[in-house]
């Protein structure tokens, strides 16, 4: 392969080095071949590294970018959107009915329902008109109609989400989270 790249490097030069060396009937001779030949050689194949060496160069920015790219989507994700979400609603599952409590447990016929504060719900609208594109359609369209719900009557003004909902909803931040988190890991 080497030989015939070396061939057609050689016959490009015109010399009569070259008619001498391809009429022999053994070969290649290389004693023959000119200096101004090896040159010829030399330097084409100094290109062809270079070039294979600007191109592996180009290569790895180019991954190193995606990297780059993808590592601040996942921190701009974690930070804007499914950590404060995470924090929100894990509050809300953690504190107790107590007289004090801004967010207690609510069971009304058997179901249970986790109180959220108005500011809670202000921020959760917050999270998704601004952020809500890093969410997937149906995961948008259930947190909206989940936060559209009227409150029942003699409630308040506060949002009680079903427990089922909540747990969903909690789980679902919690694993986002940890997923990303274990993604730029690695991409760290």
């Amino acid at each position: 392969m080497v030989l015939c790249v070396l061939e057609l490097i050689i016959q490009q030069t015109n010399s009569t080095v070259t008619t001498t060396i391809l009429q022999q009937p053994n070969g290649w001779s290389f004693l023959d071949v000119s200096l101004s030949d090896w040159v010829l050689v030399f330097s084409s194949l100094a290109m062809v590294a270079v070039t294979i060496a600007l191109a592996y160069y180009a290569r790895v920015a180019i991954v190193e970018a995606k990297n780059d790219r993808r590592k601040d989507s996942i921190e701009k994700q974690l930070e804007k959107l499914f950590s404060p979400m995470f924090e929100i609603l894990d509050t809300a599952g953690r504190l107790d009915v107590t007289p004090e409590s801004p967010r207690p447990t609510f069971v009304e016929e058997g179901n249970k329902y986790r109180v959220l504060a108005n500011e809670d719900i202000a921020n959760l609208w917050t999270l998704l008109l601004n952020y809500g594109h890093y969410l997937d359609p149906t995961e948008h369209d259930k947190m909206r109609t989940l936060l559209s719900t009227e409150p029942k009557e003699g409630w308040g003004t506060s949002l009680y989400f079903p427990e089922a909902d909540y747990n969903e909803w909690l789980g679902f931040a919690a694993q986002k989270r940890e997923q990303l988190r274990a993604e730029l890991r690695t991409l760290s």
